[in-house]
């Protein structure tokens, strides 16, 4: 789909700017409901259309400039929808009945949305808070409805951000469903220890730190696979975000390690995240909703912790706080004891009790049914 409509064109709407990575919880969603995927750039296009589905794009602005301090400089994920993407938000305005967002899109009010009805479902569960400033709550009163995502998180949002209880929906993350497909289980497809060259014999950990914020990816994390012992084997997925060049110390790194993959999402055939979670006997992170859709393998984690300005915080876990007590940790103190604690993991487990309150506490839907839930509230809208 370029620019005009379909003939199966339903009135459902993802909206995904050029971040596409975000298409991955999407696709749930669309196979339950299908729709058309709205992006800004001809890149973006591409990018999309190689997940099967239809795509629109209508304006081609791949970058924007930004302001930082007293400096400009061009960003590819802008959020900022202005008069110059006015054919897009037209296009919606005329065609859409329910636009979904996965970002918190700031549109101008010169091609503000006002006929469909808005809905953000957010890119993941959070650890962070999201909300944290007055520029994103300001934005956020543009849509109509919110994901609520868990209990926690509903609390959070209506007492810390004020946010009217009414816009909040008890619904989560669609990708969810598929998580806990095999929770408990080591799952490793033919297919991928082909594609791979995988040694079945090791046990798989994968490491996949956040960028945005405090995270391991700057410092600890370079130690984690330098350091990592040849009796396991490592995937490691960075943040779809994270820049090239930070992402090339890493390759340097792993160029000595052959027991470690690089594993972006798209790289490989068979392994999106849902086979990586699968395929992982125990899980590394940091402050992540990844880490935190984690939890729903019900396998071991271990938090990794950098150093400085980069730092988490024993608040930013505060509502997985009993999860992150019970497992390993990785810091500058122990990294020359990595493989020790690699090993403690396995052996240690999980406790089931202590994940269960926490998933429930974190979660609606975490035994199955959040995609169906979200398809229903969606259908309602139409």
């Amino acid at each position: 789909m370029n620019n005009q409509q379909t003939t199966t064109d339903n009135g459902i709407y993802y909206f995904l700017g050029n971040i596409t990575s975000h298409i991955l919880h999407a696709l749930p969603l669309y196979k339950e409901l299908g729709g058309t995927f709205v992006v800004l750039s001809r890149k973006a296009e591409a990018e999309v259309r190689a997940y099967g589905v239809p795509v629109l794009v209508l304006d081609n602005k791949p970058r924007s400039w930004k302001r930082f301090g007293h400096h400009y400089k061009l960003v590819y994920h802008y959020l900022d929808i202005n008069r110059s993407l006015r054919a897009t938000s037209e296009y919606l305005n005329k065609h859409a009945r329910v636009v979904i967002f996965y970002e918190l899109y700031d549109f101008d009010p010169s091609v503000r949305l006002t006929k469909p009805k808005t809905v953000f479902l957010t890119h993941g569960n959070m650890l962070k808070n999201y909300m944290e400033s007055n520029d994103r709550l300001e934005v956020l009163k543009q849509y109509d409805y919110m994901a609520a995502l868990g209990p926690y998180m509903k609390r959070e949002f209506i007492e810390k951000n004020h946010i009217d209880p009414h816009r909040l929906v008890d619904i989560g993350i669609a990708r969810t469903d598929a998580i806990i497909t095999d929770r408990g289980r080591v799952v490793l497809s033919d297919n991928l220890l082909d594609e791979l060259g995988l040694d079945p014999k090791k046990k798989i950990f994968s490491y996949m730190p956040t960028f945005w914020g405090p995270s391991s990816i700057y410092n600890i994390g370079k130690e984690i696979v330098r350091n990592f012992p040849e009796n396991y084997t490592l995937l490691f997925r960075p943040h779809p975000q994270t820049p090239d060049k930070l992402l090339a110390e890493y390759l340097h790194i792993i160029d000595s390690k052959p027991n470690v993959i690089y594993a972006p999402e798209g790289k490989y055939q068979h392994l999106g995240i849902i086979e990586l979670f699968a395929a992982s006997s125990a899980i590394i992170g940091d402050v992540s909703s990844v880490m935190l859709e984690a939890i729903l393998t019900e396998k071991p984690l271990i938090f990794a912790y950098d150093s400085g300005e980069h730092k988490q915080s024993r608040e930013e876990y505060r509502a997985i706080r009993e999860i992150v007590d019970y497992s390993q940790k990785i810091d500058g103190q122990n990294i020359d004891s990595l493989e020790t604690i690699l090993d403690a993991s396995l052996n240690t487990g999980v406790d089931t009790a202590t994940w269960h309150v926490v998933k429930d506490r974190n979660f609606f839907y975490s035994n199955g049914g959040c995609t169906t839930a979200i398809a229903t509230f969606i259908q309602k809208l139409l």
